[in-house]
């Protein structure tokens, strides 16, 4: 897929929440899209790197995950082949209204 293929997915999704009052501009959760994914859409949905960490399961995060390896940088120094756990959305609307519910916790 290409960077315009990816954009022209994700930006109609990006930009929906917005109109309805999140506070992040859709041209920085396709930013975030493409640093988190490098321009894949994933069959688990998550664009913006989430993992399940010790959350709970909510309206829009259902409680499904995906195990992949990953790296990861403890004091400064990186770490190849971490086992990480990813949050699995039924579509990527769920992952950015899920988002949304994190920065209203932070807000």
């Amino acid at each position: 897929m290409t960077r315009k293929q990816f954009i022209a997915i994700v930006a109609p999704v990006a930009v929906e929440p917005r109109r309805e009052g999140s506070p992040i501009f859709p041209s920085l959760r396709i930013a975030q899209a493409l640093l988190e994914t490098g321009g894949k859409i994933h069959e688990w949905n998550n664009l913006v790197g989430y993992k399940v960490g010790s959350g709970r399961p909510n309206k829009f995060w259902k409680g499904k995950s995906v195990s992949t390896k990953a790296w990861e940088v403890y004091d400064g120094i990186r770490v190849d082949g971490v086992k990480a756990h990813w949050r699995a959305y039924d579509c990527l609307e769920d992952c950015f209204r899920d988002q949304d519910l994190l920065f209203q916790v932070c807000g």
